[in-house]
């Protein structure tokens, strides 16, 4: 298991995000977008990007804005829809026509990845 790649990217709220990616040996069979849950960050999905890699997926997580290496008040967010365009940013990012896309939450990552899923907005 090949462990993350992690780099600040710009956040939606103009600050900044953790973002972390597991790329596979070969070529990718499908993507997943891991979204973390409350008084997490994405470095506590490290075996679980690697296994998913080591199993043919490129895998991609971030720091929810207020957690982790993100920018903003703790655990404190102005809009909720920040956070959906959080993930509708990192889910483009890895977007691959014909590839499967699977938006994958935990906690309350699960609320924000079902909160996703029933807006308007493109599906993974």
């Amino acid at each position: 298991m090949s462990p993350s790649l992690a780099r600040p990217e710009p956040a939606p709220d103009g600050g900044a995000q953790l973002v972390r990616e597991w790329q596979p040996e070969g070529p990718a069979v499908g993507d997943v977008v891991i979204v973390h849950g409350l008084n997490e960050h994405s470095g506590r999905w490290e075996r679980t990007g690697g296994l998913l890699a080591a199993a043919g997926y490129r895998v991609r997580s971030f720091d929810l804005l207020g957690f982790g290496a993100s920018s903003g008040r703790r655990a404190d967010i102005e809009r909720f829809a920040l956070y959906l365009d959080q993930i509708q940013g990192h889910l483009d990012a890895v977007r691959t026509p014909g590839r499967p896309l699977v938006l994958l939450g935990h906690s309350l990552g699960g609320l924000l990845a079902l909160e996703y899923a029933l807006a308007e907005r493109p599906q993974p």
